[in-house]
């Protein structure tokens, strides 16, 4: 996409619109990693669209691990031809090593091993077994899935992309640029309180 901007607006409509297919095709597998200690005690996987991997523990349901890699494939195949829409984009997350752990509970043993063995760039975020609902998907409070998919894509696709755009280190890019208007500040550490001329209350 030439204009980055236009992402913008893309990802926004794709936020409110997404909604995992209740028929998914895409096969369950052991975990490629399981020799790896960061991941040694994941036990499933799905590759979704050969460039990002879903790792679950043991406990979630396969309900729940399709859920979460049918609303990768949906943000990433848009018209569900079973091809990525953007190869820029399939080339990067899968060159970055794109992942998203799903997690019995926050602390887990499988969590634990997770952050303290785990050396890549390519967890952007984590799912737990309560923060997913098929039933529900992208229902505020219900299923976080398209959230936390989404964080992933930007910051493992997405700002290695379009650096100038969607950069995170602060004065970087038009993103931090356009947070520090809405905050009406910059704010390197959470203040107590944002000034009241900030554009939205954030808490």
């Amino acid at each position: 996409m030439k204009n980055p901007l236009a992402l913008v607006l893309l990802v926004s409509s794709m936020w409110l619109g997404c909604s995992a297919q209740n028929n998914v095709c895409l096969p369950v597998e052991d975990n490629p990693f399981s020799n790896e200690p960061a991941f040694a005690q994941f036990t499933q996987s799905v590759h979704v669209l050969d460039c990002f991997y879903v790792l679950a523990e043991p406990v979630i349901s396969e309900a729940q691990l399709l859920h979460v890699a049918s609303v990768v494939a949906d943000l990433l195949d848009q018209d569900e031809d079973g091809v990525a829409d953007d190869p820029q984009l399939q080339s990067v997350l899968a060159n970055g090593g794109a992942l998203m752990p799903v997690l019995a509970y926050e602390g887990s043993p499988a969590e634990e091993d997770l952050w303290n063995e785990y050396e890549g760039d390519g967890i952007s975020a984590v799912l737990y077994a309560d923060e997913i609902d098929p039933s529900q998907p992208g229902h505020w409070g219900a299923d976080a899935t398209v959230e936390e998919v989404l964080h992933a894509l930007h910051h493992v696709g997405h700002v290695e992309m379009y650096p100038a755009a969607f950069g995170l280190d602060p004065s970087s890019s038009l993103l931090s640029e356009a947070m520090d208007v809405a905050r009406s500040g910059q704010f390197l550490t959470v203040p107590e309180a944002y000034p009241e001329a900030a554009l939205v209350p954030l808490r």
